[in-house]
């Protein structure tokens, strides 16, 4: 799996949450999977919002090199849900996580400053996760 990252060019990374979110364009139109997945994927850009805030406004203590964001969610889960509580979302909402790992080079940050480096990784892939929510879900606006 790591290879498909190191072969995919800026313009084609929508390709990476196709393939997170096992997205199948043809399969997918109108059924409650798909709305899951758009669900899956709002959470997931508004956690990503509250990560980008908390290094913007608040953690100043520490900059992060080489660490890690985990996306988990509840592959399973999806194919069980019905339309209504995929519509409702709470049941999705409450099997989706978003972890920073990788701590082993974290350093003090000089004078109080933001961790403009990792600000940039994570505020990029927020707006991954924007573009494939304007790409697939009319709705969404932020």
């Amino acid at each position: 799996m790591q290879s498909f990252g190191l072969n995919l060019a800026s313009q084609e990374t929508a390709k990476l949450l196709h393939n997170f979110f096992n997205w199948r364009e043809e399969e997918e139109k109108g059924q409650p999977r798909a709305a899951a997945k758009l669900i899956l994927a709002r959470h997931f850009h508004t956690l990503l919002e509250d990560v980008a805030d908390f290094f913007r406004e608040r953690q100043r203590l520490y900059n992060f090199y080489a660490s890690s964001l985990l996306f988990l969610y509840d592959y399973d889960l999806i194919g069980r849900l019905s339309e209504e509580e995929v519509l409702i979302g709470e049941e999705v909402a409450n099997h989706v996580r978003l972890k920073l790992i990788d701590f082993a080079h974290v350093f003090p940050a000089a004078e109080g400053r933001e961790d403009e480096n990792f600000l940039y990784g994570v505020e990029n892939l927020r707006d991954i996760f924007h573009q494939f929510l304007l790409t697939h879900d009319g709705e969404h606006s932020s």
